[in-house]
């Protein structure tokens, strides 16, 4: 009867070894401000990203206009993206791969000062 608990233990602690390292890993991230103002430049963070990966940000402004730009993650996985907003209404940025999977987005409303 001994081993048999012994067995469950060993199984249950790797299942909770297993479950502890998924939760610190995370995906991608893709942090910035929610809003601006027209005469700043919104600054956003990425993180948990491939390392020295190719990526490309694509921002479509508020009228449905796409513009989109490669970047390269850091050796870490991260990246700073800096937008300029010359309207006021929702942009949405958004990150892909190198096949075009999303891999994070975001959303900025800038306004009038």
């Amino acid at each position: 009867m001994c081993n048999r608990y012994g067995h469950l233990r060993f199984i249950l602690m790797g299942c909770l070894t297993v479950l502890a390292a998924g939760a610190h890993a995370g995906g991608p991230t893709l942090s910035g401000p929610s809003s601006i103002t027209l005469s700043e430049r919104a600054v956003f963070s990425g993180g948990n990203f491939p390392p020295s990966s190719a990526l490309t940000v694509v921002v479509t402004d508020p009228a449905g206009k796409q513009s989109s730009r490669a970047i390269a993650s850091s050796t870490s996985g991260t990246f700073q993206y800096e937008l300029s907003a010359g309207a006021t209404g929702r942009y949405e940025i958004k990150v892909l791969d190198g096949k075009g999977a999303p891999l994070g987005s975001a959303l900025v409303v800038p306004v009038n000062p």
